[in-house]
């Protein structure tokens, strides 16, 4: 948060924000009062799940069918900018089992299970032949379900809880043509995935306390910088009041954690 880069970043934002590209309440404005701006055709540019694509367009088409909202490919922001995105299909989660189960063996069997190609199979698509249709080219499509969002609640499948592994082309499923291309035309502008780091005990309690304490104060001071409520002439000092929050330790800590990711994929 202390990198040239990313004070060009704001203050590309405070331009969008004084030229009234931004909504005033940008950084306060829920979800229902984003889809709002969105369905009034109020804003003409957005981020968020691709899959607001089908969802904007077969609600609002009903009343009017040029409505659209599409796919655009990122921009690369910045004198360094590239035009890619953060590879962000990620999740740091997983089962937990309770100390006091009297069938330990058999719920370690049943998480262990999760992780196999039948499970990924049966928990994305569910028993051949009830839920779903394959023809001879093994194309799949859903007996009845149109929206992966009834899917998932009529079934349970691709839910958090029920699976560790699951098939996407279940939820590609339900998609229409525009937002299927829109998604695979999306995937040649992912960044590299990262790996997620994992934190020794000490290094977890600087992560609770000086990161958190950072990531509050920069949370907070960005928010000025984009506002225009602090100059970017002042931009030294922010970076120095940040470094004496404990900057270079937390750094050090990711990158010691980061050289045992790297080391143990090696080998």
């Amino acid at each position: 948060p202390t990198s040239p880069e990313f004070k060009e970043m704001l203050e590309f934002y405070n331009k969008l924000y004084e030229e009234g590209l931004l909504l005033p309440n940008f950084l306060t404005i829920d979800t229902k009062g984003w889809q709002d701006v969105m369905a009034a055709s109020d804003s003409f540019i957005t981020i968020d799940y691709l899959s607001r694509i089908d969802f904007f367009n077969n609600s609002m088409r009903e009343s009017d069918p040029d409505f659209t909202m599409a796919y655009m490919a990122p921009p690369s922001f910045g004198e360094n900018g590239v035009n890619k995105f953060a590879y962000s299909a990620k999740g740091v989660y997983g089962f937990v089992v309770s100390s006091q189960t009297k069938h330990l063996d058999e719920v370690l069997a049943y998480v262990d299970w999760m992780y196999s190609d039948e499970a990924k199979e049966l928990l994305s698509w569910g028993r051949p032949g009830e839920l779903y249709e394959e023809d001879a080219e093994g194309n799949r499509t859903w007996k009845t379900y149109t929206t992966a969002a009834e899917m998932k609640q009529d079934t349970g499948l691709q839910t958090f809880g029920f699976y560790q592994l699951y098939d996407f082309g279940g939820e590609m499923a339900t998609f229409t043509e525009e937002l299927r291309t829109a998604t695979e035309e999306a995937r040649q502008y992912d960044l590299q995935q990262q790996p997620v780091l994992a934190f020794t005990e000490e290094e977890q309690d600087v992560v609770n306390t000086i990161g958190t304490n950072i990531q509050t104060y920069v949370n907070e001071q960005i928010s000025k910088f984009m506002l225009g409520e602090r100059s970017f002439d002042e931009w030294d000092a922010y970076v120095a009041e940040v470094e004496a929050l404990g900057l270079d330790q937390l750094k050090a800590v990711h990158e010691s954690s980061y050289a045992r990711v790297l080391a143990a994929q090696e080998g």
